[in-house]
């Protein structure tokens, strides 16, 4: 099974996922893709609902391949990859990786709360209807994933390498932390009350559809964008984070 490549036909307007398939790609930074991805894309979702349930544990050494997992699998602890495969229902509450290969696969209805991933890679992932409330997650890399309808207050994002898009949508970021790289992040709906950024680079980030009111570290994302509406409010938050008073 094959996926085709590229952020801007990864999401589907109800929130389903999977890599190659079109969504309405205006305002999404980078190259267009061809006409004809979506049908191939439905062809590989089509594959990844069509598997078969697996007993595979996710606990010290794994390698999974092709397989639908779900169930209760929480706090585990282990090292591996997953590829071309279908998370559904999974509960990975307390759950420790890395370091952890991801590709081609759906996480859907998973929940990651209180989990810990480190060195993580992961390229052309999907996220929807989950839950990250206090995931920490260090990436190594991370390309073409997208996270949609879900909830990661007060999670950790460190990443060392980004490419592709990495699209946010439908989410409340409320405290939540961005570290070091930030370059194509598409924050879509996205609530960011108390969110803190603290980026390296942050090149065609684009907060144009985000409620930015309560951001910290604004003043880091050079090269983001935002909306003439928008101006505003950052003006303000960058004036607090150099110390001038608005009165």
């Amino acid at each position: 099974m094959t996926l085709p490549t590229g952020i801007e036909c990864a999401v589907l307007a109800d929130g389903a996922f999977a890599s190659g398939l079109c969504a309405d790609p205006r305002g999404l930074p980078g190259r267009r893709r061809a006409a004809t991805a979506p049908a191939a894309a439905a062809a590989a979702a089509t594959e990844l609902d069509a598997l078969a349930d697996a007993l595979a544990r996710l606990h010290g050494h794994f390698e999974v391949d092709g397989h639908r997992l779900t169930g209760d699998q929480a706090g585990v602890r282990g090292e591996g990859s997953i590829i071309q495969s279908l998370l559904k229902g999974l509960d990975l509450a307390g759950a420790n990786f890395g370091p952890l290969s991801c590709a081609d696969l759906r996480f859907e209805e998973v929940d990651l709360s209180n989990s810990a991933w480190s060195k993580i890679s992961m390229r052309r992932v999907g996220f929807s209807g989950y839950r990250l409330v206090s995931w920490s997650v260090r990436f190594e890399r991370v390309e073409d994933v997208a996270f949609t309808n879900c909830r990661p207050d007060y999670c950790s994002w460190t990443a060392q390498r980004s490419s592709g898009v990495i699209f946010l949508r439908a989410a409340p970021f409320r405290e939540a932390e961005f570290d070091r790289r930030l370059d194509r992040f598409v924050f879509r709906d996205c609530r960011l009350d108390g969110a803190r950024f603290d980026a390296t680079s942050a090149g065609q980030c684009d907060l144009r559809e985000a409620d930015i009111a309560g951001v910290n570290g604004l003043l880091t994302l050079r090269g983001a964008r935002i909306s003439l509406h928008q101006a505003g409010e950052a003006g303000i938050i960058l004036a607090d984070e150099v110390g001038i008073s608005v009165e």
